[in-house]
């Protein structure tokens, strides 16, 4: 099975996608979208819908899971630090909100949603923020796991 990118690149020559675009304006959104062509936006509307609408799926859980654990073995009395988990939550809610909104904006297209398209942008730059926060959280939670039981 060949990657969502590879299908991605057949149908455009570029395997860019939206979403690893934070803070794409109304107009960088819809040059993308111009860009694609009808058959690039059909590539990239299944992309969305199947293969990115997993992937929160395990990412989210994982991170969760990494987080909870490894506080949770490293300061069992404190459970206020569990709240961490919320993070990588949020990190899923943002992803999908950005899934719906290009999946909304790609098969509305050619007609423009402006208000959907300039909500991509932030919600992207949300995403990753809760992902690089997420991903520190773990490695500090392992990191502080590792200190306490095995140093």
């Amino acid at each position: 099975m060949r990657s969502a990118t590879e299908r991605l690149a057949d149908a455009t020559g570029n395997s860019a996608m939206l979403d690893t675009q934070p803070n794409a304006n109304l107009q960088d959104v819809y040059h993308y979208i111009d860009r694609l062509g009808e058959e690039g936006r059909k590539v990239l509307v299944s992309i969305y819908k199947f293969e990115d609408f997993i992937f929160p799926m395990v990412y989210g859980p994982f991170l969760f899971l990494a987080i909870v654990y490894f506080f949770h073995k490293s300061f069992p009395k404190n459970k206020y630090l569990l709240f961490l988990c919320i993070v990588p939550l949020m990190m899923v809610c943002f992803d999908y909100i950005e899934n719906f909104s290009l999946i909304r904006i790609l098969e509305a297209y050619p007609n423009q949603i402006p208000s959907t398209a300039a909500l991509v942008g932030k919600v992207t730059l949300a995403k990753w923020i809760a992902g690089l926060l997420s991903v520190i959280l773990g490695l500090v939670g392992f990191a502080l796991f590792i200190r306490k039981n095995y140093l």
